[in-house]
């Protein structure tokens, strides 16, 4: 039987008992009662995961502002045509969910233009996002404000032990690789 370490290790990858087991050789119940009968483990290692990253509700605003802050004269040029994706900047990359071009054919069968489509996140829901940030809280009644940001902030710790768990299963894998 695995050790408890590299059940979690294994389980924090994908969040799923049963890829976990298949991965393992393992019932899913064998990995459910490693995780629940060890509780502590799982948050040390999320914890050391998210150290690691550094992925707190800082980086989180940080991340909504570049983007609140794009604009679209990053990725065109002078005449407005789109510049190519290998000269955006990071953050433009990270975050157009779509983009699609077609050129506009004239009535000869001739190029005569060309039509492109960015589909980006909304400003206003940017906007939403970073007023609603825990360190900021500028959409909450002052009563509402202790409570929800408490639930966030075990929220954050939540999501960073589970990115520093997967990342040590990452690194785990790789030293094995070796």
């Amino acid at each position: 039987m695995q050790s408890p370490r590299t059940i979690i290790i294994s389980y924090l990858q994908d969040l799923s008992e049963t890829k976990t087991g298949k991965r393992l050789g393992l019932s899913r119940d064998d990995v459910r009662n490693t995780i629940v009968g060890n509780q502590e483990l799982l948050h040390e290692l999320q914890d050391a995961r998210n150290m690691r990253l550094q992925v707190d509700s800082d980086w989180v605003l940080v991340e909504l502002l570049k983007m609140y802050n794009s604009k679209l004269t990053d990725i065109c040029d002078e005449d407005g045509r789109v510049k190519p994706i290998k000269d955006w900047g990071g953050v433009w990359v990270t975050m157009v969910s779509s983009f699609e071009h077609k050129d506009i054919v004239g009535r000869e069968g001739d190029v005569i233009g060309k039509a492109c489509k960015i589909n980006k996140p909304d400003a206003l829901k940017l906007l939403e996002l970073i007023g609603k940030h825990t360190n900021i809280s500028a959409f909450k009644e002052s009563g509402e404000q202790d409570v929800k940001a408490n639930e966030m902030v075990e929220k954050m710790k939540e999501g960073r032990k589970r990115v520093f768990d997967k990342n040590v299963i990452e690194l785990k894998a790789s030293q094995n690789e070796k």
